[in-house]
């Protein structure tokens, strides 16, 4: 199903309406050959491919600015409400460069998320056109810096809006999906005390202002998809045939829906041998399977999965660099396997100096 899409499973019809009140042109909800440019643009400007973005050092600029408050002298309480701030700023930040006010590019596709998601009645899309000019002109701001700047060069003078259209998908997810990701990761490092041990002495070892050194941070990042695993933000991916297809045997009428349950799959026993305990040494060697899908597969898996580990280690690290954590709520308990659902936006870490 995953390599086959989208041409054979398509976006599902939901998706496809809310989605389209904050991002209608995005390459998520595209197919054919909208899908084939969009996702080429994603690929270029995201730089898939490469380890490392060509304006990594800058990112770093940006989580350094504004993660450094997070993590003071002393002891620290930090609640999802501080991580997912710095990471609305860092959000900002890291499209559009250092200087911007994160609150005056979110406010607007806040709004806009807030209807899409209504599940009842039409939600109103009042302020979809002036939002997506204000994306336009801030790409193309003499002052922007960040993706902003490699994404300018590919507006058509005639048809901007496409270009403009992609921006909203990299802004919600990084300032929510991969905010939770690291609240995550970060609660799950905290109760188990020899991983944070062995995560602190890798960022301990490391230049935390340089791309090559955060780059080979390889069990911090073994923290961060290891989370993603046990608790996927995406529990389930959902597709729509688009055509009469056959899988193993079975018909799949066009127009059926199918779903991937990565709840069920992360955990599959034959996927990992004790898929319930908290395993960052597993990634070690990459781990890439089709039953891991934090980031889809196929030719649909996400463009900007190397920027979302880079930043997630540039992150996790600078919180650990000079803290040891503890997990006060909700409690988990590191003998015990790990429950399937965890309440990040209910968490409280307590920071002491180390």
């Amino acid at each position: 199903m995953l390599d086959a899409s989208p041409d054979v499973y398509g976006p599902p019809d939901l998706k496809v309406r809310g989605m389209s009140h904050f991002q209608p042109g995005a390459v998520t909800i595209s197919t054919g050959d909208d899908w084939k440019r969009r996702r080429a643009f994603n690929d270029d400007v995201l730089a898939v491919g490469e380890r490392v973005h060509p304006r990594a050092a800058e990112f770093l600029a940006v989580v350094e600015r504004h993660v450094t408050p997070l993590a003071k002298t002393g002891t620290m309480r930090l609640r999802w409400t501080d991580i997912h701030g710095a990471f609305r700023r860092i959000t900002a930040g890291v499209v559009f460069g250092l200087d911007v006010d994160a609150e005056s590019v979110l406010a607007r596709l806040d709004g806009l998320m807030k209807n899409a998601n209504r599940l009842a009645g039409q939600p109103d899309t009042k302020g979809l056109h002036a939002f997506q000019h204000e994306i336009l002109d801030r790409m193309c701001d003499p002052a922007a810096g960040g993706l902003a700047v490699a994404a300018c060069p590919y507006v058509e003078p005639d048809d901007p809006l496409p270009v403009a259209g992609q921006i909203p998908h990299w802004l919600f997810a990084m300032k929510d999906t991969l905010a939770t990701n690291c609240a995550h990761a970060l609660a799950l490092v905290a109760v188990h005390g020899d991983v944070q041990e062995r995560a602190r002495a890798e960022v301990a070892s490391a230049d935390l202002s340089d791309t090559a050194s955060v780059d080979g941070m390889a069990f911090v990042e073994g923290c961060l998809r290891d989370s993603q695993r046990l608790w996927p933000t995406t529990p389930i991916i959902v597709r729509r045939a688009v055509q009469d297809d056959e899988v193993e045997g079975h018909p799949v009428p066009a127009g059926s829906q199918v779903l991937i349950h990565n709840g069920f799959n992360h955990r599959n026993p034959d996927f990992m041998a004790d898929p319930d305990a908290f395993y960052p040494e597993a990634w070690k060697q990459g781990g890439w399977d089709y039953r891991f899908n934090a980031l889809s597969n196929g030719p649909q898996a996400c463009a900007g999965s190397g920027i979302v580990h880079f930043l997630g280690r540039a992150v996790l690290g600078r919180l650990l660099q000079h803290h040891r954590w503890t997990l006060s709520h909700p409690t988990l308990d590191p003998g015990q396997p790990i429950p399937h659902a965890f309440d990040h936006q209910a968490m409280l870490l307590t920071g002491e100096s180390a």
